[in-house]
């Protein structure tokens, strides 16, 4: 069964000329975006008198470092979800499956595949680009040491893409669905800031924020520490529950839905 998903939703993104350059768009971004940090870390460290030294991309520093600047760009990958799932719906794709044999669940593993396997995507991208800017960039010798990082971006990743799943699954239509989906990602960033504003910590825990409280801001956090952070392990769990509970709302819907 999975070979077939997979079979079947290679075909349908194969000559999908949207879904490579979106993909593109990604892989352009990362690089580029993680090659100016590095050109401005290196201005900042001139004129700092080393203040962050060693440099962001030198071991171990990196893997904290390339999975931040990655987590900006998860967008991209949220909105090729929607865009995704939203074409089944307008070409009948989705219905033509069911009666092709696929079952509800099967149409449900399918779009849970892509959220998978683009953050998996995402997470490799980001351990190779972490090696080669630290090799060409760093003075110091490979190291392991803060790789957890890049578990943090695959679930911030997963959270990102789940999120963009749910949306485009309840509403059906790209534009609407591409829409919503940036307008939660500003809404959380306002709603997250209003808590911390009045000192309700609560705020840190919201979905996406979570993640970004386990990923931290490189060298800020030493400078300005969170003295109301919560464990490391509950951004994780929490994390872990969202994801879960997102994917099981997802599969209820679909089951209950007419298609």
């Amino acid at each position: 069964m999975f070979f077939q998903i997979m079979h079947t939703e290679w075909l349908k993104v194969k000559k999908y000329r949207t879904f490579w350059v979106l993909l593109g768009l990604f892989v352009v971004f990362a690089i580029s975006i993680n090659y100016f940090t590095i050109l401005l870390m290196k201005m900042v460290k001139e004129k700092s008198n080393n203040l962050f030294s060693p440099l962001l991309y030198d071991y171990p520093q990196v893997w904290q470092s390339v999975a931040f600047t990655f987590s900006y760009i998860s967008l991209l990958l949220g909105l090729l979800v929607i865009i995704l799932i939203s074409n089944e719906y307008t070409f009948r794709t989705h219905r033509q499956n069911v009666i092709d044999g696929w079952s509800r669940q099967t149409f449900m593993l399918s779009k849970l595949f892509w959220v998978v396997l683009l953050s998996i995507g995402a997470t490799v991208l980001c351990l190779i680009t972490g090696i080669i800017f630290a090799a060409i960039f760093g003075e110091r010798g490979f190291s392991t040491e803060n790789i957890q990082f890049l578990g943090v971006y695959f679930l911030q990743c997963l959270m990102s893409l789940t999120l963009a799943m749910l949306i485009a699954v309840l509403v059906k239509r790209s534009g609407l669905s591409i829409v919503l989906y940036l307008a939660y990602l500003f809404l959380e960033n306002i709603a997250q800031l209003i808590l911390t504003k009045n000192d309700i910590r609560l705020g840190r825990l919201l979905p996406l924020e979570a993640a970004d409280r386990l990923l931290g801001y490189p060298f800020v956090e030493k400078l300005m520490p969170d003295t109301q952070a919560y464990s490391p392990w509950l951004y994780v769990i929490m994390l872990v529950i969202y994801i879960l509970a997102v994917n099981y709302f997802v599969g209820r819907r679909l089951l209950r839905t007419d298609f």
